[in-house]
């Protein structure tokens, strides 16, 4: 009976074991995956605007741009990446744009109402959050390969 016990005290201590190590796991994957979005967007902040990607950017930060200004009845501002400023004021043109200001973002805009009751976070960054999920599965099937 003592032997029962004992094994079965075994095999729970190693079911917690392997529970424990599962999370440790998920805990160091969830961890890459931040560095490497983090470091993606570095990398964008520095090359990203150039060559085919820079021409798909500007693509997605015009659309996001309608989007976003469709949003707005009256004057709205814009916080954006130093290095889109003048590509926002130029998508500008016959909105009403009361103000730019930059922001440290890695790539696109923020746009508000002057009062901040409405806001339309159009950045890099929040699009990479928004999709984290899929980010990380992508990530990790690749990693699998």
């Amino acid at each position: 009976e003592n032997t029962a016990e004992l094994l079965s005290l075994r095999e729970r201590q190693s079911v917690v074991r392997v529970r424990e190590n599962k999370k440790r796991e998920l805990a160091q994957r969830q961890t890459f995956v931040e560095e490497i979005l983090k470091a993606a967007l570095e990398i964008f902040k520095k090359e990203g605007r150039s060559g085919a990607l820079g021409e798909k950017y500007r693509n997605w930060l015009k659309s996001c741009f309608e989007k976003a200004t469709s949003c707005f009845d009256e004057e709205f501002c814009v916080s954006c990446a130093k290095e889109d400023e003048a590509a926002i004021r130029s998508l500008a043109k016959g909105a009403k744009l009361k103000e730019v200001v930059t922001g440290d973002y890695a790539g696109g805009f923020k746009a508000s109402d002057p009062k901040g009751r409405i806001s339309v976070d159009c950045t890099l960054e929040a699009a990479v959050k928004n999709n984290e999920e899929k980010w990380r599965d992508l990530i990790m099937r690749r990693l699998g390969e």
